[in-house]
């Protein structure tokens, strides 16, 4: 992203507005594996509880490559680190009602205790 910046330049004692380009780093969530610190999703791809709410005990995701083939209508989710192997997740394509009430069309859920939680700039 860039933000544009106004500012006043004196030039040769005349006053003049010009625009100036700069660079706006944006800090994002990432979310790695507890297991082995794979990077798995970043906030962007997270559907429904983003701020990890206690009341909801999964968080929801877009459909993410790494997942695998959908074959079955539910199936676990595991991290994608082939030397990991952790079970960080369910799937169930037809979608449910999460805890706290949302409905969730397929649902693409982890398990927020497998998680580990970066923050990293991105522009």
């Amino acid at each position: 992203k860039q933000l544009s910046v106004y500012c006043n330049k004196i030039n040769n004692g005349v006053s003049e507005e010009i625009e100036e380009e700069q660079k706006i780093d944006k800090v994002i969530l990432e979310y790695c594996c507890k297991e082995c610190e794979e990077l798995l999703f970043d906030e962007e791809n997270i559907v429904h509880n983003k701020n990890l709410s206690a009341t909801c005990l999964d968080v929801y995701l877009k459909y993410m490559s790494w997942m695998g083939q959908l074959k079955n209508n539910s199936s676990k989710i595991i991290c994608p680190n082939s030397k990991c192997g952790m079970v960080i997740g369910f799937i169930k394509r037809e979608g449910g009602k999460c805890c706290c009430g949302v409905h969730v069309d397929k649902m693409f859920a982890i398990y927020p205790k497998t998680l580990f939680i970066k923050k990293t700039q991105k522009e």
